[in-house]
């Protein structure tokens, strides 16, 4: 993360050096080295730099360095060295020392930053410190500073810091500085630092953060059609994210991307966090890109993910997919149930919970249409299915049965005659169950009937005859009876009914017996 500070460097202290006489000072002067078509302006330089006051440099006299980096990438400053240029006054001859930059925290100098170099001023919350100069101490005027690149970089156009002196006994101002520009930057000329208190910028380095404790929960990619004067959310493609902790998250150092353009970052699909948080359990959700318009997701189907806010870190945990909302999903979002799948949802809820409505088949049907010739709906996901596939992913049928196409179960099958057993003689196959019965030819073949019985054509089973005696029909009224002479009312009749009927009933039930035994009483008598 970054830590912002100045590193004031008091009057007082620089009084230490010298005594400050601006019209002694020396004349000093930034300038570039001449422009090469074949290089690139050096994102790094110094932009300020502080030395004490003797003209007659022994190679302890550099105090500080200000870097600034100029780019649009953050910058590991431990890969360049700082150059210097050292005169004799007694002769013409120009002496070169390099001294590496080392780290005292990690992470690198971010666009628009500054960090100082400790080059032997004892501060101790200065972001790095330099070695001792590489070869044999210098001495002399010290004319020149420069920010050297990595050997193995792209070849820069380096920014030459420029420092010319009137003789061996000026004073001058130790701390100078570029001149800050109106916007972000310096130009190449060099100012008195004039400000009280002096002061030099560390703000600190960038560390690239870890994989952030959030979930994409939900991805709206084809936005309701509004006018142009309606500023809802739900009129522009929007993704959704949640905290998944009990603590506020920052998204400073956090950028949301798409791949709705290009694989490279670009405006449009990137939208940097910088500013906003989310706080506990709660919800965030994403509207704009990076250029400020509103965010715009291809409706046939993508991906969003987040990654740190320059780009150097990409947080695969955090990738989701969406599905293509074809033309039947405007204003829908594809949204991510409490089960962990994703499903499509007709009631975006950029700022809650994710809503997924019951929908009933005819809603359905009514909304997303029928589904072709050969398809069916897919009760769970609501979505055509082919019949075939649908058949072949399902189990085996038990033998004697098939798989209905109209409902995809297994019902019994109906056989034929030709591939049953034939029914022994006597019976004939019924065509309702496929089973052998008795035909009426059998009927022959039966034990007869006792007498006074018939044989049922329909179960072939013996039953008694009932006699039906000639009633002559009268008009007249029947006799009236007196109650007292009705042998019913009397309750020695009733129970000699209830005697008789019981008799004749045993006698039914072992009609078959008694027969039995009649006949063999009538052999024997008859042998006798």
């Amino acid at each position: 993360m970054k830590r912002s500070l100045a590193l004031g460097l008091m009057v007082g202290l620089v009084a230490s050096f010298g005594v400050v006489c601006p019209s002694a000072a020396l004349a000093i002067e930034a300038e570039l080295t001449p422009d090469s078509h074949w290089l690139k302006p050096s994102p790094l330089m110094i932009s300020a730099y502080q030395r004490s006051s003797s003209l007659s440099y022994t190679g302890d006299d550099l105090q500080l360095i200000e870097l600034y980096n100029d780019g649009d990438t953050p910058i590991d400053v431990t890969k360049w060295t700082v150059k210097g240029d050292f005169k004799k006054t007694s002769v013409s001859a120009v002496e070169t020392a390099e001294m590496n930059i080392i780290p005292r925290t990690t992470g690198l100098l971010a666009p628009g930053s500054h960090a100082v170099v400790d080059a032997g001023a004892g501060v101790s919350n200065a972001s790095f410190e330099m070695t001792a100069w590489s070869s044999v101490k210098p001495v002399g005027t010290l004319i020149s500073l420069t920010v050297v690149p990595p050997s193995d970089g792209i070849a820069l156009n380096e920014y030459v810091l420029k420092v010319t002196g009137t003789g061996a006994s000026a004073v001058y101002t130790e701390l100078w500085r570029r001149t800050p520009l109106t916007t972000p930057g310096y130009s190449a000329t060099l100012s008195n630092f004039s400000v009280s208190p002096m002061q030099l910028f560390d703000d600190g380095l960038y560390e690239v953060p870890l994989v952030p404790m959030v979930k994409i929960v939900e991805i709206y990619p084809y936005a309701s059609d509004c006018t142009p004067f309606d500023m809802s959310v739900l009129c522009s493609d929007y993704v959704k994210l949640y905290n998944l902790t009990d603590a506020t998250i920052d998204l400073n150092d956090f950028a949301l991307r798409t791949d709705s353009s290009s694989t490279n970052r670009t405006g449009s699909n990137t939208s940097l966090l910088k500013g906003q948080s989310i706080a506990p359990h709660d919800y965030l959700t994403i509207a704009t890109n990076g250029d400020g318009d509103r965010l715009s997701l291809t409706n046939d189907g993508g991906y969003v993910w987040l990654e740190d806010s320059w780009g150097l870190a990409r947080y695969d945990a955090t990738l989701a997919h969406y599905e293509s909302a074809g033309s039947t999903k405007q204003g829908y979002a594809w949204a991510l149930k409490t089960d962990e799948s994703w499903d499509w949802t007709s009631t975006p809820r950029p700022n809650a919970n994710n809503n997924f409505p019951v929908v009933l088949a005819d809603q359905i049907t009514s909304i997303i249409g029928e589904c072709p010739v050969g398809k069916y709906r897919n009760p769970e996901t609501n979505r055509c299915r082919t019949i075939e596939e649908a058949v072949n992913s399902l189990a085996v049928c038990p033998e004697g049965q098939y798989r209905n196409p109209e409902t995809n179960r297994c019902k019994s099958a109906l056989l034929t005659t030709a591939t049953l057993t034939p029914c022994s003689e006597g019976q004939e196959r019924n065509p309702a169950t496929n089973r052998c019965r008795s035909i009426a030819s059998a009927v022959a073949e039966l034990i007869p009937c006792d007498e006074g019985y018939e044989r049922n054509p329909t179960t072939n089973r013996c039953r008694k005859l009932v006699e039906v005696s000639n009633v002559t029909t009268s008009l007249s009224q029947p006799a009236e009876v007196s109650p007292s002479s009705n042998w019913l009312n009397s309750p020695y009749s009733i129970a000699t009914v209830v005697a008789v009927g019981g008799i004749g009933y045993g006698l039914y039930e072992w009609r078959s017996e008694i027969a039995a035994g009649y006949k063999k009483l009538v052999a024997k008598v008859g042998k006798q």
